[in-house]
């Protein structure tokens, strides 16, 4: 395949044997078996349950940063986000090597 993009009616860049590959960023596979969570919108406590253990839960506010952490060994866990301020932050769930986040609003 060749790719030639033209500005103003002149060719100026082109590929030989151009190939675009692309992947999924998600599939239904990669999802905690059972999992649920709620209330959302919280005013302070959030609770994950799935019908597999959860390892571990990861809150992020929406820039990225890591506000804190907890870890788990149940079917069920309850973080508390009464100390976080109103906004929307993102939980990472984890278990048994599946990742699943989550958006969570804080009132």
């Amino acid at each position: 395949m060749r790719l030639v993009i033209y500005q103003n009616g002149n060719g100026y860049l082109g590929f030989d044997n151009f190939e675009l590959k692309t992947n999924t960023l998600s599939t239904t596979n990669n999802v905690i078996e059972g999992f649920s969570f709620g209330p959302n919108p919280t005013q302070g406590v959030l609770r994950l349950r799935a019908k597999v253990i959860l390892d571990k839960a990861t809150v992020y506010d929406v820039l990225g940063k890591e506000i804190f952490m907890q870890k788990g060994n149940s079917t069920e866990m309850v973080l508390n986000l009464s100390h976080l301020s109103q906004g929307v932050y993102f939980t990472k769930v984890e278990s048994n090597g599946i990742i699943q986040v989550i958006r969570v609003i804080k009132r």
